[in-house]
This record gives structure tokens, sequence and C-alpha cells, in this order.
């Protein structure tokens, strides 16, 4: 019997030994789920009107990832914002969950997106980190001083100013009189209703087909700075409208813009990229500045890059040069 009871004591400490190490793998499996769970779902709490990026979370994601969601409130009607599951670059469009329905919106349907207050900031600045107004104003802000001018005394045309982001940050810059352009009306209306007094004036009219009563207009405005910030290339401002807004600004004026590098590209065939190098190298736009810059981040978390461009009208632009 001796065997026996030897036997027993020693498969005791081994069960012991087994229990432990499944403990232990059980406790990897949930932090490694906890860590899934947080990696997948952040959430912002709006909070007096303003929204709150819990810092606990955004933290799991360091400094480049976006949160996957993100909560806010308009007129006491609640509504979320999801990003799609496993996004990828390509990926351009989000969910609005609203009143208990879900609806897939793309990130430039500008309209649909103006139409609910706060739905751009917190998509675009918030959720993707955008960071092209800030850094076209600041870039803006230095030339100006570079150049020994006032900032309170230009006068700017904010070309493709959507919600007045831009022109907020140039209000706050110092700068007295700035004056929005955009081609869409539902654009100037989410200004006047989230941004009044932003502009000081908000014109809807697409230049590259605009009456000359518009053209005469901003003629008429003496701009001395033109800001046209993550709106060229890709079939967002056309650079027929460009080339008008440049010619409507007075003396050897400012061009201050955001554009994303594979414009910048000597091999793209999008037409600002034709425009661009015809006005450069044809001595219309002398260029004073090019920096790269992390613009926002795409769907999946992944940067996309942009350049800074400030260059000095030195010539009225041919309408026809591309």
């Amino acid at each position: 019997m001796p065997t026996k009871s030897g036997g027993s004591a020693g498969i005791q400490p081994i069960n012991d030994r087994l229990d432990s190490a499944l403990l232990r793998i059980a406790g990897i499996v949930l932090l490694d789920a906890v860590a899934a769970l947080l990696d997948t779902t952040v959430r912002g709490v709006a909070a007096g009107g303003a929204f709150i990026l819990d810092t606990q979370l955004q933290r799991s994601y360091g400094d480049r990832r976006p949160a996957k969601m993100i909560e806010d409130t308009v007129d006491g009607t609640p509504w979320t914002v999801e990003l799609p599951e496993g996004a990828s670059s390509r990926d351009e469009s989000f969910v609005l969950v609203r009143d208990g329905h879900r609806e897939l919106i793309h990130l430039h349907d500008y309209a649909r997106i103006y139409a609910v207050p706060g739905l751009y900031e917190r998509v675009v600045q918030d959720l993707l980190q955008c960071r092209s107004p800030t850094v076209a104003v600041d870039g803006a802000v230095a030339a100006t001083a570079e150049l020994g001018r006032a900032m309170a005394t230009l006068r700017v045309l904010d070309l493709g100013a959507g919600v007045g982001l831009v022109g907020e940050l140039l209000r706050a810059a110092g700068v007295s009189a700035v004056v929005g352009l955009d081609n869409l009306a539902e654009a100037r209306d989410a200004c006047m209703r989230d941004r009044p007094g932003v502009y000081e004036d908000y014109l809807v009219a697409d230049l590259e087909v605009a009456a000359p009563a518009v053209i005469d207009q901003l003629a008429e405005g003496q701009f001395e700075v033109l800001a046209c910030v993550g709106a060229l290339g890709g079939g967002h401002v056309p650079p027929g409208a460009l080339i008008r807004a440049l010619n409507a600004l007075t003396g050897e004026a400012l061009l201050v813009m955001t554009v994303h590098e594979r414009w910048l590209d000597p091999d793209s065939v999008d037409p600002f990229s034709f425009a661009f190098r015809a006005m450069t190298a044809g001595g219309y736009l002398e260029l004073l500045q090019a920096s790269s810059f992390t613009h926002r981040l795409d769907m999946s978390g992944d940067p996309i890059t942009f350049r800074l461009l400030i260059g000095r009208r030195t010539a009225p632009v041919p309408v026809d040069l591309i």
C-alpha cells in the first residue's frame, strides 16, 4: 500500500500546478479580450455641449489611431458615429446612429454631414484628428510676419470655406476681415448656424462657371490673402475656380493652401496638378514655402500626408492656362 499512498501524494502537487497554469492562461486571454475591446471601442462623452474624448481610452490608441465610436447630443437628441470595423485606407464612410436608425454616410457627402450640427467637426476634427486648418493658419501667421505685414489689416478670401473652421481660426489670429466662399449653399447655412459672425460675408458660387458679377464682387473685396485648405485636387475645388480666385486678389497677394502629396507628384494627371505646375513654371506663382504634415487619419488609423504650400501671386493667371 505504500506505493498507492506515495502515488497519490505525488499527483496532488501536479494538479495544483496545472490549475495555476490554467488560471494564468485564462488571465492572459481575459487581458487580451479587454485590450481588443479597448482597441475597437472608444467613446466620447458630451458634457455641457463640449466634446470630451476619454483620455484613458485614448491612450490605448497612442497618438495616431482614431477612436471607433463617438457620441454627442443635438437639440436633446443623442447620436452616435461609428467607424466601420476592419476599415481599410480606402474606406471613406461612417455610420450615423440617430433615433434608432443607422445611416451610412460618405465622408465627402458634405450636404448631408452639414445638416447635422457638429457632425463634421466630430468626425473629421475629433475622430480623424484633422490638422489642416490649424497648420494653414499657423503658416499664414508666420509668413505674414516674415513679410512684415500685420494680420489685423489683412483681408482674406477663404475658398472652400465649409463650416467656417479656417475663418474662425483666422479671426482668432487677429484677421479682422474674412470672406467665405463655397459652392454649396448647405455649407453657408451650417456656418451661419454654428459660427455666425465669423465671416464678413459668405458667398455661394462655383467660380469656374460663375457670372461676371460674382468675379467683379470678389475683385472689389481687395483681398490680400487667398486660403484654400484641404479643398484642392481630387475633384474638389476645380483649378479654374482657383485661378479666378487668384485673379481677384490685389497686388502680390499670398496663397495659403494644403494639398494631398499625391497631387504634387510630377507624374500626377489630376487637373489641379497640371494647373499648379503651369502657374509655377509660368512665373505666375512664386512658391515661398512647402512642408509636409499629417493632414488627418484615414478610417484605418493611418496618416494621410499633405503639404502646406505658401506662395505669392506675381502676375494675373490666364484663365486658359490649362
